[in-house]
């Protein structure tokens, strides 16, 4: 398809109404330690453009360590325009999903950041390494989590058990990713035990 370049339209009359753009690779490369980006050329100016002529976008990642906000603010300071709403992470997903489902409290095994969005969304969160996690938990949420511990583990577990849905991100780092055959749980798609 060859694409014109005003009004936002593609060849063969066809117009777009929305762009949506992967984060890390399309837009910009970051290294590992979550620290540093380095903006793609091209990735400014096209932005820019868009957003001058109103043509919706947003932008996705997989990374669940820092909330929407932090991570749009971020991508601000290296020139990017990413409003806070155009951002678009695992637990901006999750939040959402978990609303719909009536989700009121969930075990949040993450980084301060991971649980942000649900809390947002007016879910309670609570996390594992707390003295004490209360009865009730919905759901457990599984975001970037470093520091996670076996008895962080057995908690989420433990909930499960109870009957709380599993919600978890995509991994984001080579040596957490499934290996061939594997199903990943993301937030679109939860798992609950069975009645049996």
């Amino acid at each position: 398809m060859k694409q014109r370049a005003r009004g936002g339209r593609l060849g063969h009359g066809a117009r777009i109404s929305a762009l949506v753009f992967d984060l890390d690779g399309t837009l910009l490369l970051s290294d590992r330690a979550l620290g540093e980006y380095r903006v793609l050329p091209g990735a400014v100016p096209l932005l820019a453009q868009l957003a001058e002529r109103g043509v919706p976008y947003a932008v996705l990642t997989n990374g669940s360590a820092y909330p929407p906000a932090i991570q749009a603010a971020k991508l601000r300071a290296h020139g990017l325009t990413v409003r806070d709403e155009q951002m678009i992470t695992p637990s901006s997903v999750a939040a959402h999903l978990m609303q719909r489902r009536g989700v009121r409290r969930a075990l949040v095994l993450g980084t301060s950041g991971t649980g942000e969005a649900l809390r947002e969304a007016g879910i309670e969160t609570v996390h594992p390494h707390e003295p004490h996690v209360p009865a009730g938990i919905d759901a457990v949420y599984v975001g970037w989590y470093p520091d996670c511990t076996m008895r962080c583990i057995e908690r989420a577990c433990e909930a499960v058990w109870a009957g709380a849905r599993l919600y978890a991100a995509p991994p984001t780092c080579p040596s957490s990713r499934p290996r061939a055959g594997a199903r990943w749980a993301t937030p679109a798609r939860s798992w609950a035990p069975s009645a049996t």
